[in-house]
């Protein structure tokens, strides 16, 4: 584990959203974008995943999660948020993953299943919801999660 982490936690510690932003383009460099996943430590694929996760809703909703590629790390996604104790926020994830009819399943057949189901959509939008009202604090604990894993890493 490199202790880069640690450095931009004293750095952002009064900064929680910097902490997030500047995590995320590192992890993002250092996967070329999600495309080399096997780079990461757990820590670091824990808060990719969630990251990845909360970037997508908070765009395009969860439809748009499940959608986009990002999709095919839905269920490594939700053990990352019980990780984390986000025990709420897992298992919306995991009930709007069945709603969407077992999650990924490549880009076309995606987008005829999804946009062609008013209903779907409309069952995708009440997960939304819920999942923007942020019933848990999904970054402070995360921060704790590493913060928690660091120490036992560095100790």
């Amino acid at each position: 584990m490199d202790n880069y982490i640690i450095q931009m936690l004293d750095e952002y510690k009064d900064n929680e959203h910097g902490f997030i932003i500047e995590l995320s383009q590192v992890l993002f460099d250092k996967t070329n974008y999600g495309e080399h996943l096997d780079r990461l430590d757990e820590i670091e694929l824990t808060f990719y995943l969630i990251n990845e996760l909360e970037m997508e809703v908070n765009n395009g909703g969860l439809d748009q999660y499940f959608f986009n590629s990002s999709g095919k790390n839905a269920k490594k996604a939700i053990a990352a948020l019980h990780k984390i104790e986000a025990t709420f926020t897992a298992n919306l994830v995991q009930e709007a993953q069945k709603c969407y009819d077992g999650g990924w399943k490549g880009p076309l057949l995606r987008f005829f299943h999804l946009y062609n189901e008013d209903k779907q959509l409309a069952e995708m939008d009440k997960f939304d919801k819920v999942f923007y009202e942020y019933r848990e604090s999904i970054s402070e604990l995360l921060i704790n999660y590493i913060r928690k894993n660091l120490k036992e890493v560095v100790c």
